[in-house]
């Protein structure tokens, strides 16, 4: 197996647990009586935070048992970067439009730990980071092998157009 691939799995499993874990935590928090989770959302006013935790909580639940089925990478990989996104632009637009509050992505739960606020909020960034650039880089890598294979089968005559050197770089 290539090294890439490897790479790849290994990193799809990494993001399934701390899809699991946070989703863990999230869940964790709904069953204890913080009082931030009964306040209005800062983006959706409509629900209370309790209700955007359980929803978030959700999706990465049913995100890591995505990747935990094993399914193919690529889409596996196009989920990771679409549940990212949706957290970028939730994150975003809630600290543009509702000024510089904290985000209760852990939902609290390591509030006991008596680490400063500020790095609290920067671990759910520093996750996000490492799904979003790992996820985008192993999908160019693949779109690019995908792209060398395809060429080495149409021009086979074609100097380094070699099918067994590219064909276990794209398991997508």
């Amino acid at each position: 197996m290539n090294d890439l691939v490897k790479l790849r799995a290994w990193f799809l499993v990494s993001v399934g647990l701390l899809l699991f874990l946070t989703s863990a935590a999230k869940f964790v928090a709904l069953t204890q009586h913080k009082p931030f989770l009964a306040g209005e959302d800062p983006l959706f006013t409509f629900l209370a935070t309790r209700q955007t935790l359980a929803i978030a909580a959700t999706l990465e639940l049913a995100v890591a048992g995505w990747m935990f089925a094993r399914r193919r990478q690529c889409v596996t990989l196009l989920v990771c970067s679409w549940l990212v996104y949706v957290f970028i632009c939730y994150r975003s637009l809630s600290k543009v439009g509702f000024g510089a509050r904290t985000c209760p992505c852990l939902g609290g739960v390591l509030d006991w730990t008596g680490i400063s606020p500020s790095i609290l909020n920067a671990i759910p960034v520093v996750m996000l980071w490492y799904m979003g650039v790992g996820s985008l880089m192993f999908l160019a890598a693949s779109l690019c092998a995908s792209h060398r294979l395809q060429h080495a089968i149409t021009h086979p005559g074609e100097l380094g157009s070699d099918p067994s050197r590219t064909s276990g770089i794209s398991s997508c």
